[in-house]
């Protein structure tokens, strides 16, 4: 980018350091193209000498370079790097998740220092906080509580599994040092490196959460399950509406199941709760049975699956294969001719 935007040249009271400026010779074939919200690619137009090659036609013979940039609040044509456009986390399911607008958007919040998306390789996403000085006298749950608001709004504007719930956050310390580049954004892989050990242990809290207290009856239940999917964005009309239909997607999906092992009793077959309780049970009314099934130890439904063995025994049923027989040596009754256009390949078994 150091051909196209550059720093230099600004007046001595334009202290905005970190924004770059397209020379009035660049200018001409710049464009920043929304990408979400604020942020935007640097495409170069056609006509531009240092332009070698195209990759696209939008516009014709126009280079997106997957560079990402914000523009500045009052100075005009004034643009800040934010990141690549290619720098996604992809979930297990292989959707990808943006980080940047979502970052971004939580970054405006002058509590939060920095803040960054994880979730690589993983069912959903989670989000690290980095507390500012302003946040020092603050404890965690009310930093929470006080940024919540921003995280909600960056929500808003993210599809539904890029959306951060609230068990998915860790707050960290201000004076945890959090790797920036010199262009103030994030070293995501070195984030991920360093705070590892953070991130698994979420994902683990998350998988085996301490079973929860409240005990509910069916009516109770189907009543909880409700207001909890309405948390989660999930408006449902009843008991019997379809959780698919209604928007439930697989990260919903699972942030239920998780919602449900850590506050509702079990009788201490959590355990035994399946991954895919929700998916199984299809609607409200199901979902409540199937809990009080598996707080009752009934094990004569089909919630009391052992799915290692289920799958062992599919891996064991679909893994016996059959060698072919041999084509056997003998003179052919028949020929069969395959013509090209370049030569005639008689073959026959």
């Amino acid at each position: 980018m150091a051909l196209i935007l550059t720093s230099l040249n600004r007046p001595k009271e334009d202290k905005a350091w970190n924004y770059l400026r397209p020379p009035p010779h660049i200018a001409p074939f710049i464009k920043m193209k929304p990408i979400d919200g604020p942020i935007c690619e640097c495409v170069v137009l056609d006509g531009h000498k240092g332009k070698m090659t195209s990759n696209s036609n939008d516009p014709p013979n126009s280079f997106h370079t997957k560079d990402l940039f914000i523009a500045h609040p009052s100075i005009p044509n004034a643009w800040k790097f934010v990141g690549r456009l290619d720098d996604r986390v992809t979930l297990t399911n292989g959707e990808k998740v943006l980080p940047l607008p979502i970052e971004g958007r939580i970054q405006q919040d002058p509590l939060v220092r920095e803040a960054a998306v994880f979730g690589i390789d993983r069912p959903v996403p989670g989000l690290l906080l980095f507390k500012a000085e302003s946040a020092r006298d603050l404890s965690d749950e009310v930093f929470l509580e006080r940024v919540w608001p921003a995280v909600e709004d960056a929500n808003s504007r993210a599809e539904g599994f890029s959306q951060i719930s609230r068990e998915m956050v860790v707050v960290l310390g201000e004076n945890v040092e959090c790797p920036t580049t010199d262009k103030s954004s994030i070293k995501r892989a070195q984030v991920y490196r360093d705070f590892k050990d953070v991130i698994d242990a979420v994902y683990e809290r998350l998988e085996n959460s301490q079973e929860g207290t409240l005990v509910l009856n069916r009516e109770k239940m189907e009543v909880w399950i409700v207001e909890e999917f309405e948390k989660l964005g999930i408006h449902l009309k009843d008991t019997e509406e379809d959780f698919f239909s209604a928007g439930v997607d697989s990260q919903k999906a699972i942030q239920m199941r998780g919602l449900i092992i850590r506050n509702i009793y079990l009788g201490g077959n959590a355990s035994k709760c399946p991954s895919l309780v929700v998916y199984d049970s299809g609607n409200t009314a199901k979902l409540a049975q199937a809990l009080l099934d598996i707080r009752s130890g009934n094990t004569n439904t089909s919630w009391d699956v052992d799915e290692i063995s289920v799958m062992s025994n599919l891996i064991e049923g679909y893994s016996n294969f059959f060698q072919r027989e041999k084509c056997r040596e003998e003179t052919p009754k028949s020929k069969v001719v395959v013509r090209s256009l370049f030569l005639n390949v008689t073959s026959s078994c």
